[in-house]
């Protein structure tokens, strides 16, 4: 019986203990200053860290830019909040990343780190230029 018990108390504790291994708190960036070299639009700069870090935008407000990012079968949603010296990167809510309130599973603040980093790079940097529609390639005629 008491071993039927211990085997009982390891099969319970095992996958909860591999779930807790992998788990982190819950990376929030607040209130990070940036310096806008080039007095680029907040909003605007934001944007284009989030779509190339492959965010989707949800919602757009003055100071506040919603997305999440989704690889496989977990998803992170978070809200980008700033102003012109700022801003703030928190965790709105997830599907399969082991939320479990004060902690998360790693991925979500990788997720975040390289985003902040993104953040702070493209702060810096001059606008890219506009993107303009190239033309196809016109084929001449065939001679007659």
């Amino acid at each position: 019986m008491r071993t039927l018990l211990l085997a009982l108390a390891l099969l319970i504790a095992a996958p909860m203990t591999a779930i807790a291994a992998g788990s982190v708190p819950i990376l929030t960036i607040t209130n990070r200053p940036y310096t806008n070299a080039h007095n680029r639009d907040p909003a605007e700069v934001i944007e284009l860290a989030l779509s190339r870090r492959l965010y989707r935008i949800t919602a757009r407000e003055p100071g506040r830019i919603d997305a999440y990012y989704a690889a496989r079968d977990v998803r992170a949603d978070i809200r980008v909040s700033y102003t012109d010296s700022t801003y703030s990167i928190t965790y709105v809510n997830s599907q399969n990343l082991h939320y479990t309130g004060p902690r998360i599973d790693a991925h979500y603040n990788h997720w975040v780190n390289n985003l902040d980093h993104d953040l702070q790079l493209e702060f810096a940097a001059p606008a890219p230029p506009p993107t303009l529609a190239t033309p196809p390639p016109t084929t001449p005629a065939p001679a007659q």
